[in-house]
């Protein structure tokens, strides 16, 4: 993340932009190891045609919501 402050007399305004795409490629190129072990928790929710998983990070944190395809193809990421 790259972020800035703007000060205009007695305000303050902080911005912040993401310094890389949200693609896998794009994060990769900054750092490779990116991956973790997950938890997937037995419950499965479904929603008319989407299949949703959660579970949790490595260490018992970083939760994870994933809508994935009957193939269990993760389609979106919560993450």
């Amino acid at each position: 993340m790259d972020s800035y402050e703007v000060i205009d007399g007695n305000t303050s305004n902080y911005f912040i932009n993401p310094i890389c795409e949200t693609s896998l490629e794009s994060i990769m190129s900054y750092n490779e190891d990116v991956w973790c072990e997950i938890e997937k928790h037995p419950q499965v929710q479904q929603h008319n045609d989407k299949v949703f998983i959660c579970g949790e990070g490595g260490m018992g944190n970083a939760g994870f919501i994933a809508n994935v395809d009957m193939n269990n193809n993760i389609i979106q990421d919560i993450g």
